[in-house]
Order: C-alpha cells, then structure tokens, then sequence
C-alpha cells in the first residue's frame, strides 16, 4: 500500500513539475504547491466565500425590511405624534408665537436649547462655558 502512494505522489508532484514547465513557457509563475498549503488555503477561500455570501445576503434581506417598513408608515397615514404636534401646535403654540423646534439628542441638547432660546443655534459651547464657570 504504501508503494501505491508513493507512486501516486511522484505521479502527481511530476504532474505538477510539468504543469510549472508549461506556465514558465507560458510566461507564467513558477511556484512549488504542497498539498497540503492548497488544502488549507483552498478550505480558507471556501470560508471567506461563504461569509460573503451570508453578509451579502443579510444585508438583501436588512434593504428588504426597510423597504417593507418605509412603505407600511407611507400607507399608514398621519402617525399619533403627528397628529398630537399638529394639534398642540393649533390649540397652544400658534395663538401665542410659539413653536417646537427639534434638538438633536448628543448630549448637548440641553445647551443646545438655551443657545437655541438666546438667538445662537451653534453658540451652545459659550453656554456650557458660561454655566461651568456660574457653577464653580
């Protein structure tokens, strides 16, 4: 048995030899392959391949759900917030000049609201400055 397998080996590993004399005539690389190496990179190849294949199609299928979900709110009409804004905003806001701004939630919203109030949207940095400074 172990004479079949080392005529296959040097079956194969002239096989090779001669495939690398074809690929230098060729202008191609000559390079030594152990099986083994190709095995492992091979079985490498196949495990990147398929986690490409799974990342791809989670992200089909995260583009999907959005899409489903974009389309149910378009169907859906006004949402409660909506209404209750709009009609907060007719019953209270309006009659007295008033109106509610969105501030974005960074941590800084609450500068962010006073700035906003004292007539300098980006100027939150002189009030955090200033209630620090009050502070101490």
């Amino acid at each position: 048995m172990t004479e079949a397998h080392e005529k296959q080996l040097s079956n194969l590993m002239h096989d090779l030899e001669s495939k690398d004399n074809d690929e230098i005539g060729k202008g191609g690389k000559s390079q030594q392959l152990n099986p083994e190496e190709t095995s492992d990179a091979s079985q490498a190849e196949k495990k990147r391949q398929k986690s490409q294949r799974k990342k791809s199609r989670q992200k089909e299928a995260e583009k999907q759900r959005e899409l489903q979900i974009e389309e149910e709110n378009a169907n859906a009409g006004p949402s409660l917030k909506d209404l209750e804004q709009k009609r907060m905003d007719e019953l209270y806001l309006a009659p007295r000049g008033l109106r509610i701004i969105d501030i974005s939630a960074d941590g800084h919203c609450l500068y962010r609201a006073v700035a906003y109030q004292l007539g300098g949207e980006n100027d939150f940095w002189k009030v955090s400055e200033s209630i620090a400074i009050v502070s101490r």
